[in-house]
């Protein structure tokens, strides 16, 4: 806890400037669910972004300072992290299920669970490929 004082002087503070108000253009607009949704959408990244360069650094600080309540704070983040990006995840679901889109499915399907109807003997023959 001595050296906080020499982590927070190193520490770069950066004027953080406002963005133009985008909500104007919502209200203009507020029937389109893609305009509101891409509103949404980057508000929401640009959050997980900056969340990233704070639980960087909250890390950091737990590292150096030992401090039960820096890892307490850093775990909070990470929570809070991991619970954006569900939003975000559960954001385009919702989205999709305003317009009318089914879910898009990309890659492999895994089975869990198959069951074969059939005799040891057909089992046999698919598996050496030789279907009868």
């Amino acid at each position: 806890m001595d050296n906080l004082p020499q982590i927070v002087d190193n520490c770069e503070i950066i004027d953080a400037e406002p963005e133009e108000n985008k909500y104007e253009l919502i209200e203009k607009e507020a029937d389109n669910i893609d305009t509101e949704f891409e509103y949404a959408r980057n508000n929401i990244v640009l959050v997980i972004e900056q969340a990233k360069v704070v639980a960087e650094n909250s890390a950091q600080l737990a590292l150096d300072t030992d401090s039960p309540r820096a890892v307490e704070v850093y775990s909070g983040l990470i929570k809070n992290l991991v619970d954006i990006n569900k939003d975000l995840l559960t954001m385009r679901e919702t989205r999709n299920n305003l317009l009318g889109k089914k879910a898009e499915s990309k890659g492999t399907t895994n089975i869990k669970n198959a069951v074969f109807v059939g005799s040891t003997q057909e089992l046999y023959e698919m598996m050496k490929g030789n279907k009868k």
